[in-house]
């Protein structure tokens, strides 16, 4: 599970695309400044065939969950196919007029899915997720 809008990430991917062309390439610079609206989650490594739901009925079995707070459901699920393995990206809304904003005193969120198969879960404690003094999720 991995947060693809975590500035961290985001900077491998612009080092893998861009190569040594990272640090000059207006494009990647364009990337790495990008304000995101979402908060990305990609679930990697799920056999193909786990995934019997679309990606409308994955939307409503999947939360991002903070203690003490109301679940916040996905905008949107995109599924991506890979051979015999599928990628799940649940992407979450960042701000919602009235909602809850992330921050690091709310100690840790945890990503769930529920699919056919099983739960899929993990927790993130919030501290881990900090980088040059900033929370990046």
């Amino acid at each position: 599970m991995r947060w693809h809008t975590a500035l961290p990430i985001k900077q491998a991917i612009v080092k893998m695309r861009y190569g040594a062309e990272a640090g000059t390439s207006q494009e990647a610079a364009d990337a790495l400044n990008r304000k995101e609206i979402v908060y990305a989650v990609g679930i990697e490594g799920l056999p193909a065939k786990a995934i019997t739901l679309s990606p409308e009925e994955l939307q409503k079995v999947a939360e991002l969950r903070i203690k003490k707070r109301p679940p916040i459901r996905p905008a949107q699920v995109r599924v991506e196919q890979q051979r015999f393995m599928a990628v799940v990206y649940l992407l979450f809304p960042r701000e919602q007029a009235g909602a809850h904003v992330i921050t690091p005193a709310d100690d840790e969120v945890e990503v769930f899915l529920q699919i056919e198969a099983g739960k899929i879960s993990r927790k993130f404690k919030l501290r881990d997720m900090m980088f040059g003094g900033k929370l990046e999720l």
